[in-house]
């Protein structure tokens, strides 16, 4: 767990620097922030080498967003990837015996991420990216032939990982010409994002790479 310390620092001086940052200029029309939750599903999609192992699967993810009027954005994000990887990918040895698994591979990442939108019309385009850490699980197996028994658990590694992505904003509700409106912002967005862990995994003797895409909703607080 000490490879995540100096990034969970920079994590944690990002995040109280947007805050600052908001505080001192909450008088500045042209830096008030709107702050937005997300939410979306759609395939994940493991690519390269790593990718060759493992079928499409399936990916979800939420996020908050902080949207500045000079285009900045900062987004906290959740992830959740399950996808089924190849029998014989991953091999097990016990009892003197070799055993094929087939099963699938769950990925946990949290990212703060920052990036930038342009807003024309009703649709913004995006971009942003980040870092955080990731947690891939695998299954484990014992089987005793003794006993006719079989444990089944998962073990699971924490690991450094980067995210990079583009999207875009098309707003449902946008509101009348020549009009004072407060309505809430209801947006539909698309956007395609690539996570990467820079080392081996327990899943693999790979570099990790997942292309996932999701359709959801956006909404402002």
């Amino acid at each position: 767990m000490n490879k995540f310390i100096i990034p969970t620092i920079l994590i944690f001086v990002c995040v109280y620097s947007s805050f600052s940052q908001d505080s001192i200029a909450s008088n500045d029309d042209n830096r008030k922030k709107a702050v937005f939750a997300l939410g979306g599903m759609g395939p994940a999609i493991p690519v390269g080498q790593f990718g060759k192992q493992r079928e499409v699967g399936f990916d979800f993810n939420t996020a908050i967003e902080f949207q500045y009027k000079r285009g900045l954005i900062v987004r906290g994000m959740f992830d959740f990837s399950t996808f089924q990887f190849n029998k014989g990918t991953l091999k097990i040895n016990t009892n003197g015996k070799q055993y094929d698994i087939s099963s699938s591979n769950n990925l946990v990442s949290v990212f703060l991420a920052a990036g930038y939108h342009y807003t024309k019309g009703r649709l913004s385009p995006y971009g942003f990216a980040g870092m955080g850490a990731s947690f891939v699980s695998v299954p484990s197996v014992v089987i005793d032939d003794v006993n006719n028994t079989i444990e089944n658990g998962l073990n699971v590694g924490s690991y450094f990982s980067t995210v990079a992505g583009v999207g875009a904003d098309f707003i449902l509700n946008p509101p009348k010409k020549n009009t004072s409106s407060k309505k809430t912002p209801f947006m539909l967005y698309a956007e395609s994002f690539y996570t990467f862990i820079p080392g081996t995994t327990e899943a693999s003797i790979y570099k990790f790479n997942l292309l996932s895409i999701n359709v959801g909703i956006k909404s402002k607080f």
